[in-house]
Protein backbone atom coordinates (compact mmCIF):
# COMPACT_ATOMS: atom_id res chain seq x y z
CA UNK A 1 0.00 0.00 0.00
CA UNK A 2 2.89 2.72 0.59
CA UNK A 3 4.70 2.28 -2.65
CA UNK A 4 1.05 3.10 -4.17
CA UNK A 5 0.71 5.75 -2.18
CA UNK A 6 4.36 7.09 -2.68
CA UNK A 7 3.86 6.48 -6.77
CA UNK A 8 0.28 8.10 -7.39
CA UNK A 9 2.06 11.04 -5.34
CA UNK A 10 5.22 11.38 -7.04
CA UNK A 11 2.67 11.01 -10.72
CA UNK A 12 0.24 13.76 -8.83
CA UNK A 13 3.29 16.01 -8.19
CA UNK A 14 4.50 15.64 -12.22
CA UNK A 15 1.27 15.72 -13.94
CA UNK A 16 1.15 19.12 -11.25
CA UNK A 17 4.00 20.45 -12.01
CA UNK A 18 3.15 20.18 -16.24
CA UNK A 19 0.33 22.00 -15.62
CA UNK A 20 1.53 25.00 -14.22
CA UNK A 21 4.11 24.92 -16.39
CA UNK A 22 1.72 24.80 -19.14
CA UNK A 23 -0.38 27.90 -17.48
CA UNK A 24 3.19 29.85 -17.10
CA UNK A 25 4.08 28.82 -21.22
CA UNK A 26 0.27 30.21 -22.24
CA UNK A 27 0.66 33.36 -20.16
CA UNK A 28 4.33 33.90 -21.15
CA UNK A 29 3.54 33.64 -25.16
CA UNK A 30 -0.04 35.67 -25.11
CA UNK A 31 -2.06 32.85 -25.54
CA UNK A 32 -3.81 33.46 -22.32
CA UNK A 33 -3.74 37.12 -20.62
CA UNK A 34 -2.04 37.09 -17.15
CA UNK A 35 -5.14 37.50 -14.81
CA UNK A 36 -6.14 33.78 -16.80
CA UNK A 37 -3.48 32.43 -15.90
CA UNK A 38 -3.54 33.01 -12.18
CA UNK A 39 -7.14 31.97 -11.83
CA UNK A 40 -5.82 28.58 -14.25
CA UNK A 41 -3.30 28.37 -11.38
CA UNK A 42 -6.29 29.05 -8.33
CA UNK A 43 -8.23 26.19 -10.27
CA UNK A 44 -5.09 23.48 -10.63
CA UNK A 45 -4.62 24.19 -6.49
CA UNK A 46 -7.84 23.46 -5.97
CA UNK A 47 -7.93 20.65 -7.37
CA UNK A 48 -4.70 19.51 -5.59
CA UNK A 49 -6.46 21.08 -2.43
CA UNK A 50 -9.16 17.90 -3.14
CA UNK A 51 -7.21 15.27 -4.31
CA UNK A 52 -4.59 15.57 -1.15
CA UNK A 53 -7.70 15.87 1.01
CA UNK A 54 -9.70 12.78 -0.46
CA UNK A 55 -5.84 10.93 -0.14
CA UNK A 56 -5.78 12.57 3.86
CA UNK A 57 -9.29 11.07 4.66
CA UNK A 58 -8.24 7.70 2.87
CA UNK A 59 -4.78 7.04 4.75
CA UNK A 60 -5.44 9.06 8.37
CA UNK A 61 -8.61 8.57 8.98
CA UNK A 62 -11.61 11.12 9.32
CA UNK A 63 -10.09 13.60 11.97
CA UNK A 64 -6.73 13.85 10.05
CA UNK A 65 -8.55 14.05 6.65
CA UNK A 66 -10.94 17.12 8.65
CA UNK A 67 -7.62 18.32 9.87
CA UNK A 68 -5.39 18.38 6.29
CA UNK A 69 -8.52 19.51 4.50
CA UNK A 70 -9.39 22.51 6.91
CA UNK A 71 -5.63 23.58 5.93
CA UNK A 72 -5.76 23.35 2.28
CA UNK A 73 -9.03 25.02 1.78
CA UNK A 74 -7.76 27.82 3.88
CA UNK A 75 -4.50 28.36 1.72
CA UNK A 76 -6.80 27.98 -1.57
CA UNK A 77 -9.08 30.44 -0.50
CA UNK A 78 -6.74 32.88 0.67
CA UNK A 79 -5.08 31.80 -3.04
CA UNK A 80 -8.63 32.89 -4.60
CA UNK A 81 -8.96 35.99 -2.35
CA UNK A 82 -5.61 37.33 -3.33
CA UNK A 83 -5.77 36.72 -7.14
CA UNK A 84 -9.53 38.38 -6.81
CA UNK A 85 -7.95 41.35 -5.20
CA UNK A 86 -4.70 41.62 -7.22
CA UNK A 87 -6.48 43.50 -10.29
CA UNK A 88 -7.62 46.30 -7.95
CA UNK A 89 -4.02 46.85 -7.23
CA UNK A 90 -1.94 49.11 -9.07
CA UNK A 91 -0.55 47.30 -11.57
CA UNK A 92 -2.26 44.25 -11.00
Amino acid sequence: DAGAVVAATIAAAAELHAAGAAIARLAATGGITPGEARWGLVALLASTTLAKTVLAFSSGGRAYGRRVGAGLLLMTAAAALATWLLPMLPGG
